[in-house]
């Protein structure tokens, strides 16, 4: 059974792997380490057996608010319930942290993603105009907690 842990160094090159498979998303090992020295808490991940099944990085805008820059489970893990379950103690851990909100951005196209966060309390608040580095738009969404 998978468990969620805080992000550690080793787990980078799963991550990166996994964010390029997922999003054909290519960022500098940098990137990744920059959020977690910002914000540790906001960096996990959902392990089982010493591979990386999911994560979640993100961010502090303040002390009140944070925001999901990327969340994402691997192909092979889809489907079983743990997105769910995943980003529920990731709330968890923001709502022990005071966080009062999150914010994420998810592609107009990407409407299994938009019903997976409205399905936890997400909410639509707007329209990202050429978001994404294709140009597609984004929908902003938020929960408060």
């Amino acid at each position: 059974m998978p468990v969620v842990r805080e992000f550690q160094y080793s787990d980078l090159d799963q991550i990166m792997y996994h964010v390029a498979d997922l999003f054909d998303q290519v960022n500098p090992p940098e990137f990744y380490t920059l959020i977690y020295e910002h914000w540790p808490e906001g960096f996990i991940v959902l392990e089982d057996e010493g591979k990386v099944h999911g994560f979640i990085i993100a961010n502090l805008l303040s002390a009140d608010d944070a925001r999901i820059l990327i969340m994402g489970i691997v192909k092979d893990s889809q489907g079983k319930g743990y997105g769910k379950i995943f980003l529920k103690e990731f709330l968890d851990r923001a709502r022990r942290a005071n966080i009062k909100k999150i914010l994420l951005e998810v592609r107009i196209s990407n409407t299994k993603a938009q019903e997976f966060y409205a399905s936890l309390g997400f909410s639509a608040t707007g329209i990202l105009k050429e978001f994404y580095q294709d140009s597609e738009d984004a929908y902003s969404m938020e929960k408060k907690i």
